[in-house]
């Protein structure tokens, strides 16, 4: 459990890189470009426009968007608490910018983040709480100074890695850029170990993970606050008080992503159980020279997913491998009728069966529409 929060971690300082190297107002920044990209980030910096770094940053879909608006929001949060903090304690903040420039100058970050995928050790922990500690006090001043040193070197037509001096930066984890949609974009680093199996999936997993953005937002917040009000004396103090604020939520948060990827590994076992047996019926209905009604299989395929979530969440489940073939045939057709399409699998109208599913899309598309109108979205 504990490897997955620290994969986590890792995306999060993997995701402040690819901003802080470069993060409303109605100025448009170019994407034309891995270089457009790169200058585009640095000047949002530099107009205290770190708030609009999700605008930079790709996203796989609306799910991760909305994240990413959080977390430019945080971000944006992030550049306020630094400039408190920058006139509360200017010599701390000096001497981390020194630390901060030796890090990477030494390649000691890329390796520390890495590092963060695999043992535990009280070693890698003590420095990320440095690096934590840097980042809250300083987060863009580096980049703000050395960002005649940053560039990018392109590696395909649609892939980038961000560039210091010439050199791939962040190394060995590198800050990916890619294309999508003629815009070039900041990516997550995948690379680093674990943060591909940790990333979230699901709406569940998504708002864990939005809960934890509110959560870190909020702290940072209060933060701001508390340093500009001279309740905090130092930076370490500062460390201190942001370890307080998120001990409770961030056990929680813990906690319930680790829950949510256990549902996610029974999960996409009893996909493969599923899939395989439907497969067994398919051929089998082949063979006797009855196939399946094509809307049959869609109305099976639209209703699978959701279903075999739930069943995910029980703490008992069927062995859908080891059913028999009629064992089977009432399992997808219970299915369907919990999910409210009347159908069954020996259906010969293939007509009725797409009305029937017609029906029950738009009746599942009005209760989706009412559930967001009543959450104000």
């Amino acid at each position: 459990m504990r490897r997955i929060f620290r994969a986590i971690v890792a995306a999060v300082v993997g995701v402040w890189a690819a901003a802080g190297a470069g993060c409303g107002s109605s100025v448009d920044y170019s994407q034309e470009t891995p270089e457009d990209l790169v200058r585009s980030a640095i000047t949002m910096i530099r107009r205290g426009e770190a708030s609009r770094l999700d605008d930079l940053i790709y996203a796989e879909d609306e799910r991760m968007r909305a994240a990413l608006v959080r977390l430019g929001d945080l971000l944006g949060r992030m550049q306020q608490l630094g400039s408190a903090v920058q006139k509360r304690f200017p010599e701390e903040v000096a001497a981390l910018r020194t630390r901060a420039e030796e890090a990477v100058k030494d390649g000691r970050a890329g390796q520390l983040v890495l590092s963060l995928g695999g043992r535990p050790s009280r070693e890698n922990e003590q420095q990320m709480q440095s690096m934590a500690t840097a980042i809250l006090a300083d987060p863009y001043g580096w980049m703000d100074r050395n960002a005649d040193r940053l560039g990018a070197m392109l590696l395909s037509e649609d892939l980038a890695v961000l560039t210091i001096d010439g050199q791939p930066a962040l190394q060995p984890i590198g800050v990916p850029l890619r294309r999508d949609g003629g815009k070039w974009y900041f990516a997550l680093p995948m690379n680093v170990p674990g943060v591909s199996r940790a990333m979230p999936r699901t709406d569940a997993e998504w708002a864990i993970i939005g809960y934890a953005m509110r959560t870190l937002d909020r702290a940072v917040g209060e933060l701001t606050e508390d340093v500009r009000s001279g309740r905090i004396g130092s930076i370490k103090a500062l460390q201190d008080e942001l370890g307080d604020k998120l001990m409770g939520p961030g056990l929680m948060v813990f906690i319930a992503y680790n829950r949510e990827l256990d549902v996610r590994r029974r999960r996409e076992r009893l996909e493969r159980q599923f899939d395989k047996r439907e497969r067994e019926w398919i051929k089998s209905r082949e063979e006797a020279g009855q196939p399946p009604l094509p809307a049959v299989r869609e109305a099976i395929a639209k209703v699978a997913p959701d279903r075999l979530d739930r069943l995910a969440r029980q703490d008992k489940r069927p062995n859908i491998e080891a059913m028999p073939p009629a064992e089977f045939v009432a399992f997808v057709e219970t299915m369907l009728a919990d999910a409210g399409l009347e159908i069954t699998l020996a259906e010969t109208d293939e007509q009725r069966v797409r009305d029937t599913l017609a029906r029950w899309e738009a009746a599942q598309a009005a209760a989706k529409k009412r559930k967001m109108t009543k959450q104000g979205r």
